[in-house]
């Protein structure tokens, strides 16, 4: 578990990338354009959305302390993919995710929000949670 800061992003999320063995197990059937389709090793579950990177840049170190304990107290589990949704967003884009079903996922999410908050950060409340991968 950890965040990425990439040139291309201007914001912040806390998400599980998946392990390669994991994604060559995932087989999605569909008839999108290729360059519709994100690359698999970009597939993640997003646990958490944090909000602009330049609020939290200088957090970098604890943000990656904190993560890195609550990551080291959960050992791997498996999660179920459930329905196929559509995020509306402003962008040309409208991206489609797979929700995602998992007691673990919850538990973690909690402890994620807890441990966040205990340093600091919370997350961007204009975006209503749903675990999706």
């Amino acid at each position: 578990m950890w965040y990425k800061l990439a040139k291309k992003y201007d914001s912040a999320i806390v998400a599980l990338w998946f392990k390669p063995s994991s994604m060559k197990k995932l087989k999605i059937k569909h008839n999108l354009p290729k360059q519709d389709i994100t690359d698999p090793k970009e597939f993640h579950v997003t646990m958490m959305y944090i909000g602009d990177l330049v609020d939290i840049k200088k957090d970098k170190p604890v943000i990656e302390k904190a993560l890195q304990t609550l990551a080291d107290s959960y050992k791997d589990f498996e999660i179920t993919l459930g329905g196929v949704a559509k995020f509306f967003t402003d962008q040309d884009k409208k991206p489609i995710v797979f929700t995602v079903n998992s007691s673990e996922i919850e538990k973690l999410r909690n402890d994620l929000v807890e441990t966040m908050g205990a340093i600091g950060i919370t997350e961007d409340k204009d975006f209503g949670f749903v675990s999706h991968m």
